[in-house]
């Protein structure tokens, strides 16, 4: 999602890590025990937000035994415990599915890619300065249309300035660009890309 993360261990216990952070995203998390899912929902009604993908805490743990729950955790706290003011959403890892969930918990994406086919990115910074690094991965010849859309976040006091993309994969009279910002985000639509491209972005601070 292009969003700066940590990783939590649900084995080493959840209690005391949990407060530190807005946003907990659980990926498809079907073994929670009754401790971990008491300090979840602690967080969430401290305040906290939870976005779950897929089924969560379908099992739990009893000595060295794995027990099937009548309920899973995501389908009992959706359906009753947890309603009103909390928010909580569920999402499958369906693209479309999964940023409407995002939206719900107030997470808003970096950097998105729009693609045909999976594309690696690599984001270098300074102050005044983005490099976006893309790379596709899979046969380009395959596909019909090899366009990618970047849109990405612009840091708070910074509007566009100058845009640029370059590849060594043809000479740029064969790859064309167009990029406007609407809403404190940089949207840019890249003809063509191969293996590789390099989009640069220069800030300016607002006055």
């Amino acid at each position: 999602m292009g969003v700066p993360h940590d990783c939590l261990i649900a084995e080493k216990g959840l209690d005391s890590r949990l407060g530190r952070y807005k946003i907990i995203v659980v990926p498809e998390l079907s073994l929670v025990d009754d401790e971990d899912a008491t300090a979840l929902k602690k967080y969430v009604q401290s305040g906290g937000r939870l976005l779950v993908m897929g089924e969560m805490g379908t099992f739990f743990g009893s000595g060295q035994e794995i027990i099937n729950r009548e309920t899973s955790l995501s389908a009992l706290w959706a359906g009753e415990e947890m309603t009103g003011k909390e928010m909580i959403a569920f999402g499958p890892p369906d693209a479309d599915e999964f940023r409407a969930a995002c939206e719900k918990v107030g997470i808003s994406s970096q950097l998105k890619i729009e693609s045909a086919s999976p594309i690696e990115t690599a984001v270098r910074a300074t102050d005044s300065r983005r490099a976006i690094h893309l790379i596709r991965f899979g046969d380009p010849d395959a596909l019909k249309d090899r366009a990618v859309t970047v849109d990405c976040e612009l840091p708070k006091g910074f509007q566009t300035g100058e845009v640029s993309v370059w590849s060594p994969d043809f000479a740029s009279v064969e790859m064309s660009f167009s990029s406007e910002t609407v809403g404190g985000r940089l949207r840019v639509k890249i003809s063509r890309l191969d293996d590789y491209a390099l989009l640069g972005i220069v800030l300016k601070s607002h006055k």
